[in-house]
């Protein structure tokens, strides 16, 4: 990291799509980034496209961080030819007028939108990539990847969270990508794998969407619920596939169903950490998982699925929690859980490795990650 006391300061904005009313690792991790480099000395400027000027953020933000939102459309809907040409027009505009000495636009969407909107204009910029660039394998991508990659030959750099991701890209983009994990919090209490009391938890936090897979947990728990009558599942959070899962839920033999608690959304996910026994993230793909890392900050064994982008990158099989073989196999999955289920003191073994393997990914090693990637790109 640069000497504090003779490294450039920064004109830094920062662009993602939407804040308001949203609670994602996107939005908490740039602004935990913004509040950082802002009290690193750099002017930190963040623009969204948010629809209301009067938008407000979940995260807490440094009130010198200057928010500027672009209030012309729904940011959800695509924009006609007419309404995108204001945007520009008002976008470039902004551009000129504040001259940053970089940009760092979250997602390729923010990145894309902002490098065609400014071409010209000489203002390096850099795309971070929070999610796995291999998730196109599940979703169909907009704008297309190879769409996405031709713009990003234009780039001053390119984040990924795992040294693996920079092989989704042409060989041609490999020397642009950084590798910038996530930062893991330390836990302010730990988590007794072993469990002093009778019933034990297994535990799942997130929102409730298609990749994070909830429904294979559910069916693999409820497949080993019988042999083991001392556990209970929790899933945590919110979504839109809240009905689905109740409805599945609520289909199963009831000595099984009261086992399953679907817990609803919270800003809070600690105490339910601290009083789990196991975590699981189902998910079909992630970026870098911030539950999952959560979990293993506090000492608890975790389990994912092997073929899962980010779940299969961040647990050590077998020494920091267990993979199941392939990516929403139920069987796979039920035998990952009930062994540890059985087993208290692999998991406690398990746990303890987890907390260490988590203490790599600290904040100030990972802030001064990215001020560097920032200030290297300002040089461009």
């Amino acid at each position: 990291m640069p000497d504090k006391n003779t490294k450039k300061k920064l004109r830094i904005l920062v662009a993602c799509r939407k804040f308001d009313g949203v609670i994602g690792g996107v939005e908490r991790m740039s602004t935990t980034l913004m509040n950082e480099l802002t009290e690193r000395g750099h002017e930190v400027h963040l623009f969204t496209w948010d629809a209301n000027k009067d938008a407000k953020n979940f995260y807490p933000m440094n009130p010198k961080i200057n928010w500027t939102k672009l209030a012309m459309g729904n940011p959800k809907k695509k924009a006609n030819l007419s309404l995108r040409l204001q945007r520009m027009r008002r976008v470039r505009a902004y551009l000129k007028e504040l001259k940053p000495d970089v940009v760092l636009g979250f997602q390729e969407g923010s990145f894309v939108t902002l490098k065609l909107y400014g071409i010209g204009l000489g203002i390096p910029m850099i795309c971070a990539i929070r999610e796995s660039p291999f998730r196109y394998k599940h979703i169909k991508a907009s704008p297309p990847f190879w769409l996405s990659c031709l713009i990003l030959k234009l780039s001053a750099a390119i984040t990924v969270q795992f040294e693996r991701y920079k092989y989704a890209f042409p060989k041609s983009l490999q020397e642009k990508v950084k590798v910038t994990p996530n930062h893991i919090a330390p836990a302010n209490a730990q988590s007794d794998p072993i469990g002093s009391k009778q019933e034990k938890i297994l535990l799942c936090t997130g929102r409730l969407s298609y990749e994070k897979n909830h429904e294979a947990l559910i069916k693999a728990f409820a497949q080993i619920a019988p042999d083991h009558p001392d556990w209970i599942l929790k899933i945590v959070g919110g979504g839109v596939e809240l009905a689905s899962l109740q409805t599945l839920r609520n289909n199963l033999d009831k000595n099984i169903s009261n086992r399953i608690l679907l817990v609803g959304p919270t800003d809070n996910v600690q105490p339910y950490l601290e009083e789990a026994q196991l975590f699981c993230l189902p998910s079909r793909w992630e970026g870098f998982p911030n539950s999952l890392a959560e979990a293993m900050a506090h000492g608890l064994p975790t389990i994912g699925y092997k073929d899962c982008d980010g779940v299969g990158d961040l647990i050590l099989d077998k020494k920091t929690g267990l993979l199941a073989n392939g990516n929403g196999d139920i069987k796979s999955l039920a035998l990952a859980l009930s062994s540890l289920m059985r087993n208290p003191k692999l998991r406690r073994q398990l746990g303890a490795a987890a907390l260490e393997h988590s203490k790599q990914f600290n904040f100030k090693d990972m802030s001064d990650n990215w001020e560097n990637i920032l200030l290297e790109a300002a040089k461009k």
